[in-house]
């Protein structure tokens, strides 16, 4: 591999890392002036709910031996989904704490 090639596939992981690393972005209406920390409280509960659920269709997915990949992306995807639930749930419960504070 010459030394061009080597530059480009460098520059091609750093970039790929840091796009990996970079925080989850702020989900609409968790500011914590957006709702009161009741409302917050609340949808934090909801985003958990829908959290466990998304855990709930992951675990149920049965392997049949016939398409492994594709039951394994299945429960990646709903634990993608869940892990974005729980921090939503997050994000309002942090707004809840500042919300309450005067």
């Amino acid at each position: 591999m010459d030394m061009k090639a080597k530059c480009i596939s460098a520059f091609v992981l750093l970039a790929a890392n840091a796009c990996g690393s970079s925080p989850p972005a702020k989900a609409p209406g968790t500011n914590p002036e957006d709702m009161s920390a009741a409302e917050h409280n609340k949808a934090a509960d909801q985003h958990e709910q829908m959290a466990a659920e998304h855990e709930d269709q992951a675990a149920s997915v049965q392997p049949t031996g016939r398409t492994p990949l594709a039951e394994e992306a299945t429960r990646k995807d709903e634990q993608q989904k869940a892990d974005k639930e729980k921090d939503i749930a997050k994000q309002h419960s942090d707004a809840a704490s500042k919300a309450s504070k005067p």
